[in-house]
């Protein structure tokens, strides 16, 4: 692929796992290791020159040309700084959009004999792995600090508006949590690598998620008759009156409906899909669905155990279903559809 010495590149380089690329004055690579060429998906027999190669890929790509600035910009510096060898770890989108993180150097090699002629050298080793691991502990300390102030924060509300004889609604309370759960999730957005997408807001097949979501709110409805049925008289789990008691349906039972989306929207999206992503464990997902299932009882303290015990097991069988459709649509609504048959027929409200 060029005028370099191949036996001196068979013998030296051939087997190296670190990449190494050449480049000549006129920006043709002249020369790739077989590391270079898998990590920047360029074939044996290919000539190109750097700007066909990393150029096309950012032309009509706004990420892709953030994403190799980084990787750009050591190429320029070893030709505006040729007595420095430069040295860094940069971002690197190949052309089929996999995203890896290099240890990169990039050096100036002068030809003796013609000043106008020379070469770039530059080595690249995969770090992706290494990367990778460093952003997971990051966001895995950020999200364990943010919510633990959250948790201590609510907590310490809850007991001030307890030992003040609760001098105003427990529906404040609630829409309380929300709004601090809204808070904490900027701060984790602002402060992570989570994006907007990481959060469940995507659905790759809505006609199974409804028809999913359809038959669990009939179980729901099933299970919450039968206990209805079964604990009637029983004030301590069923509110005493009508069996649908629509009474209850005021402004705030039918804002449930946004209330059910942020609730999803931070137990799920938030806390449960980040748990499963930063947990080092044999079953992350079981256990990112348990630890999501008490922080969602513990933010129902106000409403008394019983409520708490079964937001619990709600907030498990949610976690199941969120983690099969990975969008928070669809337990959005069977978490409506459950909150609401349960207020009007009385099951674990007082």
């Amino acid at each position: 692929m060029g005028n370099v010495d191949t036996s001196f590149a068979n013998r030296v380089l051939r087997d190296m796992n670190t990449g190494v690329l050449v480049l000549n004055k006129q920006g043709t690579i002249i020369y790739t290791n077989k590391p270079a060429r898998k990590m920047l998906e360029i074939g044996k027999n290919e000539t190109l020159d750097y700007f066909s190669l990393f150029m096309d890929i950012i032309k009509d790509d706004s990420e892709a040309s953030a994403y190799n600035d980084g990787f750009n910009e050591y190429i320029f510096q070893s030709i505006y700084s040729k007595s420095e060898t430069h040295l860094g770890r940069v971002k690197f989108m190949s052309p089929s959009g996999v995203k890896r993180s290099f240890e990169m150097t990039t050096s100036y090699l002068e030809n003796d004999e013609n000043e106008d002629e020379f070469q770039i050298v530059i080595t690249l080793c995969d770090v992706s792995a290494e990367e990778e691991l460093r952003v997971k502990y990051r966001d895995s300390s950020t999200i364990f600090s943010v919510f633990l102030i959250g948790i201590c924060l609510w907590l310490t509300i809850y007991t001030l508006w307890d030992d003040l004889g609760e001098p105003f609604s427990k529906k404040y309370i609630t829409h309380g949590v929300e709004v601090l759960g809204i808070i904490l999730l900027f701060v984790i957005l602002k402060f992570s690598s989570l994006k907007w997408k990481d959060i469940g807001l995507f659905s790759g097949n809505p006609k199974r998620i409804a028809v999913s979501s359809i038959i669990m709110c009939g179980v729901a409805f099933t299970i919450l008759l039968t206990i209805k049925l079964i604990f009637r008289n029983n004030p301590s789990i069923i509110r005493q009156g009508p069996f649908f008691n629509f009474s209850v349906m005021d402004f705030n039972r039918w804002f449930y409906i946004v209330t059910a989306l942020v609730q999803e929207f931070l137990a799920r999206g938030c806390v449960q899909s980040n748990l499963k992503r930063i947990l080092d464990c044999k079953h992350p997902s079981a256990v990112s669905i348990y630890m999501a299932s008490l922080v969602f009882a513990v933010l129902h303290i106000h409403l008394g155990i019983g409520f708490m015990v079964g937001a619990a097991l709600l907030g498990g069988v949610l976690g199941i279903v969120y983690d099969k459709q990975e969008t928070i649509w669809g337990v959005w609504i069977i978490h409506w559809f459950t909150g609401t048959m349960a207020a009007l027929m009385g099951v674990f409200y007082k």
